[in-house]
């Protein structure tokens, strides 16, 4: 009777052995099939996002270098002014700009009319430019650059919000800058433009301003956003060199 006791209870010992082995095999396939409906779940909304996302394509651009011809007003005016010197008084830091760059019968612009191709509305968006350390943007319209340049202001982005761009709509941009400084070149694109769409995603467009080319759109994160154009990250920065 001992023996086959025994016999039950190892029996029983080696099928509970086995039947936890099969729970936790059957759970890791459960485990392994939930991880691989969610990534597929999130891929496809992912790429139903991507479908659905604004971009903008450049259907004209004007090259006025030269400064030769009369170009209309624009639904965002940019002015694209580098700083002469960086400098702190007491707590205040202070960007010093040449005031002499401020004569419009001196600057040159490039014009860009762009169409909404992409499958969402746009509903604000930002033009920045990408030389943090030693160039400031201002919008232009109204002459709103003229108090940043009076209390030594550093400003990277101008806003737009005027009108909700729909897909097939259209919008002008121009970037004024003056004469003397038409070499300043970038390898990259000197300017990005930032599109919030009616759903509240963020799509980055980088613009090559001196050919008129523009890249396609692409997700971008808040935070990524808040890195190229957050002016009191910037401004610690320019405290603390290093940070750059």
């Amino acid at each position: 009777m001992e023996d086959t006791a025994l016999i039950i209870s190892a029996i029983s010992l080696i099928f509970s052995i086995c039947l936890g082995i099969w729970n936790i095999k059957i759970a890791k396939e459960n485990h392994a099939m939930r991880k691989d409906e969610f990534y597929r779940i999130r891929n496809k909304e992912s790429k139903e996002i991507f479908d659905l996302r604004p971009k903008l394509i450049t259907t004209k651009y004007v090259n006025n270098i030269s400064g030769t011809e009369v170009l209309n007003q624009a639904d965002i005016e940019c002015l694209v002014l580098p700083f002469r010197e960086y400098k702190e008084v007491k707590t205040r830091q202070l960007f010093i700009y040449d005031e002499k760059l401020l004569k419009k019968e001196e600057w040159v612009s490039l014009y860009f009319e762009f169409e909404n191709k992409g499958r969402s509305a746009i509903d604000h968006l930002y033009v920045s430019y990408n030389d943090p350390k030693q160039t400031s943007m201002f919008d232009a319209r109204d002459d709103q650059h003229l108090n940043y340049v009076k209390n030594k202001l550093l400003n990277y982005s101008v806003f737009y919000e005027d009108k909700l761009l729909e897909p097939g709509s259209s919008i002008s941009l121009k970037i004024n800058f003056h004469k003397s400084l038409v070499g300043r070149n970038f390898i990259s694109a000197e300017v990005s433009v930032w599109l919030f769409d009616q759903y509240g995603t963020i799509w980055e467009q980088p613009l090559f301003i001196h050919n008129g080319k523009i890249y396609d759109s692409h997700k971008v994160t808040f935070e990524q956003f808040k890195d190229n154009t957050n002016i009191e990250a910037a401004l610690k920065c320019f405290r603390e060199p290093y940070l750059w």
